[in-house]
């Protein structure tokens, strides 16, 4: 499955992606950021991407476009997690891994296409986020698109600089439709 927008396509999940994780998820500013608590393993890696690809979750691979419209390499993934199939809620989650591509816009669009494909095609009531107090790029990513505060998980993350406060996002259907 692709979801496609200007900058980037969002494809699922699949073994010729493998060899990204490791080094993505080993990154010093993709584990300050988003809070990974040990080095990943190949062992440990190869696991959490088999059950990706085989319970069928709804995680993409990030890819951009150069000029040409080419694609490029993978750049990061998002998805869904935690469904709350009574409610029909979950959680998101997007990383763009390679720091150069940071704020280039790659991860407003990709969380773009995956809010719309979660609200038309997984017809989700809600969307919700949790947001490190100091990813200041990631907290912008979310007001951009609509997100509401909703609260704080105080001193939540335990840190090698001290605890910090977890924000809590959501983005309900109706809100989205209205701004859409």
């Amino acid at each position: 499955m692709e979801l496609k927008g200007e900058k980037v396509v969002l494809k699922s999940i699949q073994s010729t992606y493998f060899r990204w994780f490791l080094s993505w998820f080993n990154s010093p500013g993709v584990i300050e950021q988003f809070n990974f608590y040990l080095p990943i393993t190949k062992d440990l890696k190869e696991r959490w991407v088999k059950e990706l690809t085989e319970e069928k979750k709804t995680f993409f691979v990030i890819v951009a476009f150069d000029e040409q419209g080419r694609e490029t390499e993978p750049l990061g993934t998002c998805g869904f997690y935690n469904f709350r199939c009574r409610d029909m809620v979950c959680n998101f989650g997007v990383i763009i891994t390679d720091e150069v591509q940071w704020r280039k816009g790659y991860g407003v669009e990709a969380t773009r296409l995956l809010v719309d494909y979660g609200f038309t095609v997984l017809n989700l009531q809600k969307i919700e986020s949790g947001v490190l107090a100091t990813n200041k790029p990631a907290l912008r990513l979310h007001e951009k698109l609509g997100f509401v505060r909703e609260g704080v998980q105080r001193e939540h993350i335990c840190t090698d600089s001290g605890n910090i406060d977890l924000i809590l996002f959501g983005l309900p259907r109706e809100e989205w439709e209205k701004k859409r």
